[in-house]
């Protein structure tokens, strides 16, 4: 990718995800970090373990006070367990608002990469174990590629696995999305008659996205796409070097 890439900004264009663009080679690249379904699932199981270890030690002390102190031992036990239960209720939200946000956003958040050139774009996301790669040409037709939402059904399925009160606090389910491009290889001998094959269409799996981020994230991704985007003519090129080609996959 080239290294005299500059950040494009449109009044139309949204300031996040951001582009950079180099005007000389019609090369592009998005790059930004996702706070998925996943993020917050996994933010909450470290929430959990982190929030035991964070009570445990206050914990040890009101039992040894218990335990050990001077006085009356049921008062003391008492004590122990209101103020405890005092303690709980009060610094269990506080903690959840801080521990939860920071471990979706900054610890389990997905990194997703895209490029564009004017002969193909490449991506890079937790789907595959290396960058895939979409070439504009075919056998010399151009490939067109668009950018589309679908419901994530894998966060579907754990939605419906949970209780009326959980399905009323995971709001991240509901708006878990699959981000996709849908690649159609052009069929210029369609137009001649019926009995010639129609467009090719696939449908690629991208990135797993928050419904919330969805939208401007597809706008830069056209933007770029534009951007990059001519008249390619076929090219023999090999793909081994810089990912997978998408017609390898299975």
């Amino acid at each position: 990718m080239s290294v005299n890439l500059v950040r494009v900004t449109a009044p139309g264009l949204p300031t996040w995800p951001r582009l950079y663009f180099d005007p000389k080679t019609k090369r592009a690249r998005i790059s930004a970090k996702l706070v998925t379904w996943r993020s917050h699932l996994w933010a909450g199981r470290m929430e959990v373990l982190l929030l035991l270890i964070v009570y445990s030690i206050p914990a040890y002390f009101v039992y040894q006070w218990v335990v050990n102190g001077d006085g009356d031992f049921s008062r003391r036990l008492g004590y122990g367990i209101v103020g405890s239960a005092i303690a709980f209720s009060l610094s269990r939200p506080l903690l959840g608002s801080i521990f939860r946000p920071f471990f979706a956003k900054i610890i389990f958040c997905q990194r997703v990469k895209v490029w564009f050139t004017p002969t193909a774009f490449a991506f890079s996301s937790r789907f595959y174990y290396k960058p895939v790669v979409v070439w504009r040409s075919w056998k010399g037709n151009p490939v067109q590629g668009r950018f589309d939402l679908a419901d994530d059904e894998e966060a579907e399925m754990v939605k419906e696995s949970l209780s009326f009160e959980q399905k009323m606090r995971a709001k991240h389910l509901s708006m878990a999305k699959v981000l996709r491009v849908i690649i159609t290889t052009i069929n210029p001998s369609r137009l001649l008659g019926a009995e010639h094959q129609a467009n090719l269409v696939r449908s690629i799996p991208l990135t797993e996205i928050d419904g919330n981020d969805a939208q401007k994230f597809t706008m830069v991704l056209a933007a770029a796409s534009s951007l990059t985007s001519f008249k390619a003519s076929d090219a023999s090129k090999s793909s081994t070097d810089v990912g997978i080609d998408i017609d390898s996959l299975k």
